[in-house]
């Protein structure tokens, strides 16, 4: 696949000052003249793309998340892991739902097939 460009030394140093700032993702990727992107793969690799399954699909929201709008939003999880202080897990089995909350940085949303998630939870 092509099109992928990686952060420099230099953006990442930003990217840590800004951080340490308390600035927002949004934000930072405004700063950096980074944010949402479209790539397109290369007409070789789109057999091989079309054939793949999609096992996971994990999205970034574009603001921040707490429990009170995860659980407004998904409703009240089966099961909450706290993985350390600043992280947790709020697992909605039902929906395919693995809803990451860290007070430290981006939240995380991973949706699979619902009769995987046992699996995925394993893990």
């Amino acid at each position: 696949m092509r099109g992928y460009t990686q952060l420099t030394q230099e953006e990442r140093y930003q990217i840590y000052i800004l951080n340490k700032a308390e600035y927002s993702q949004t934000e930072i990727a405004e700063l950096l003249e980074r944010g949402t992107r479209r790539y397109h793969l290369h007409p070789d690799d789109l057999p091989v793309a079309c054939r793949a399954p999609v096992r996971i699909i994990t999205f970034l929201p574009g603001f921040d998340l707490d429990e009170e709008i995860a659980q407004a939003r998904f409703g009240v999880p089966a099961e909450i892991i706290q993985v350390h202080a600043q992280q947790k897990h709020l697992l909605y089995p039902d929906k395919g739902l693995d809803l990451i909350l860290n007070a430290d940085g981006k939240e995380v949303l991973q949706y699979l097939p619902p009769d995987e998630f046992s699996a995925h939870h394993a893990q």
